[in-house]
């Protein structure tokens, strides 16, 4: 019986080596495939890709950006009965046109509303024909006046409607959240967070509801909207007279 047992055991014993044997080979072939990095895997975040965008567009998404900051908050705080939004109008100036980004119509006066959506710090003074804006990073730009800016749209406006420019009020907004204004300004240069209450508190009324239906009768005719043909011409007509100046 013995003599029966030991090859069989030895048989076992020799089944189980070579079982071990496979088991270790095919964990060295899997070791030694080189594993997959994670940054490396379809599961790692990609960085972005650099935008293609000119800096003209990217100006022009900007400006779209404050623009619905804006609509948002006259359409949501503002009583419509009252206050009527108009947005990107392409005005007739003198032998060009400007374009503008938003008009509120209201008894209290008509608002003109140049929106800005810049992030950081910015510097300067009704006076200065260049403001400052700096960046998180500390880069720093200067771009124009955005008080005098406004002053040729409300110009427009006013010859447009044939209405004294003492009826008109001049807004500046800065819409970005994490922006800071860092000098003294006056106060129609604002956040976005002191927007509606700088309108609010004009309270005398210099039109009657029917002048102010004539004026949005006015802007609503469709010559004045901003469709991309006339933004193109409009866009065109400023390059050319840069030209002009500059030759």
């Amino acid at each position: 019986m013995t003599a029966l047992i030991m090859p069989l055991v030895g048989f076992m014993f020799f089944l189980m080596l070579f079982a071990l044997l496979i088991v270790f080979l095919l964990n060295g072939s899997s070791a030694a495939k080189p594993r997959k990095k994670y940054r490396d895997s379809q599961y790692a975040r990609k960085p972005n890709p650099k935008s293609s965008l000119s800096r003209e567009e990217k100006t022009q998404l900007k400006g779209a950006i404050g623009e619905q900051i804006i609509k948002v908050e006259v359409l949501s705080k503002l009583d419509p009965s009252r206050y009527r939004y108009f947005h990107n109008l392409i005005v007739p100036i003198g032998n060009g046109s400007t374009q503008i980004d938003n008009i509120i119509v209201s008894p209290y006066g008509i608002f003109v509303v140049e929106a800005k959506y810049f992030q950081g710090w910015i510097f300067g003074n009704a006076g200065q024909p260049k403001w400052t804006h700096t960046l998180p990073s500390g880069s720093k730009f200067t771009f124009q006046n955005p008080l005098w800016q406004n002053y040729k749209h409300i110009k427009a406006l006013a010859a447009l409607l044939k209405l004294p420019e003492k009826q008109f009020h001049s807004v500046v907004v800065f819409t970005h959240r994490h922006c800071r204004l860092k000098t003294e300004f006056p106060e129609n240069v604002c956040p976005v967070r002191d927007f509606i209450a700088y309108v609010q508190k004009h309270q005398q009324e210099i039109f009657t509801i029917e002048q102010c239906a004539d004026f949005c009768a006015v802007l609503s005719n469709p010559v004045y909207e901003a469709t991309p043909e006339r933004t193109e011409q409009h866009i065109q007509s400023l390059k050319n007279r840069k030209n002009v100046q500059t030759a």
